[in-house]
């Protein structure tokens, strides 16, 4: 079973807030390439896994990660299953983002 996570990215506005009040930081690469830092750990870059949310400075999917908690691995046997490069704090940030995407979509709905 799969746990479909990918699909919430697109359903947030473009200047939406995150948690605490900001709004995502957009930046230009030297080849004048977007691509949004979602919090400290999660960006979406046009050209690293089609821009679908990863962790910075990897081509791990934050769905992929989501995944594994979804089957209730433990935060320490996530991290060392990415060899070192998803922390408990960036595993933490995908995890609020997710709630944040269900309750914001969850309004959309109420309201719609």
């Amino acid at each position: 079973m799969r746990l479909a996570v990918g699909g919430w990215r697109n359903k947030r506005p473009v200047n939406a807030c995150d948690q605490y009040g900001s709004v995502p930081r957009v930046h230009d690469d030297a080849r004048g390439v977007e691509w949004r830092a979602m919090g400290n750990h999660v960006v979406a870059d046009p050209r690293i896994c089609h821009g679908q949310l990863t962790f910075k400075g990897t081509r791990i999917l934050v769905g992929d990660v989501l995944e594994q908690v979804a089957h209730g691995e433990s935060w320490d046997t996530i991290s060392r299953s990415w060899r070192g490069k998803v922390s408990a704090e960036a595993i933490a940030e995908a995890i609020v983002m997710a709630r944040e995407a269900l309750l914001a979509g969850e309004q959309v709905a109420a309201h719609g």
